[in-house]
């Protein structure tokens, strides 16, 4: 699959027709779907959502409440963070983009599959 950033937010590319992609989810209604010009200036592609995040949150969950929040470091991989946080604790990992408004979450690993899946 692939995916395409905009300032504030990551969507699926669907399909290509001409000179824009067709973007939105695969699942559900289609009333998301949008067509995107291809020369359009301030958006990144690629294959994997991880790539296309600002940071990689990961997220301690307790009953319910959140205790505790991990921004690593540029040089922390998602496959990283996967062992030595979701392997040993099972906590939480989020794909995370700065906007305006400060870290909006735009993806949450699913931990059956164990890959980040968009919002």
């Amino acid at each position: 699959m692939k995916y395409v950033r905009f300032k504030d937010n990551i969507k699926e590319i669907i399909g290509e027709i001409n000179s824009h992609y067709i973007v939105g989810r695969r699942k559900g209604r289609y009333k998301d779907l949008v067509q995107v010009n291809k020369k359009r200036i301030g958006i990144r592609l690629s294959d994997s959502i991880e790539e296309l995040c600002d940071a990689l949150v990961v997220v301690a969950e307790d009953g319910g409440k959140e205790f505790h929040r991990y921004c690593p470091t540029a040089s922390d991989s998602f496959d990283d963070l996967k062992k030595r946080y979701y392997e040993k604790y099972g906590w939480a990992i989020y794909g995370a983009i700065w906007t305006d408004d400060g870290l909006k979450y735009v993806a949450k690993m699913n931990k059956s599959k164990g890959e980040l899946e968009l919002l």
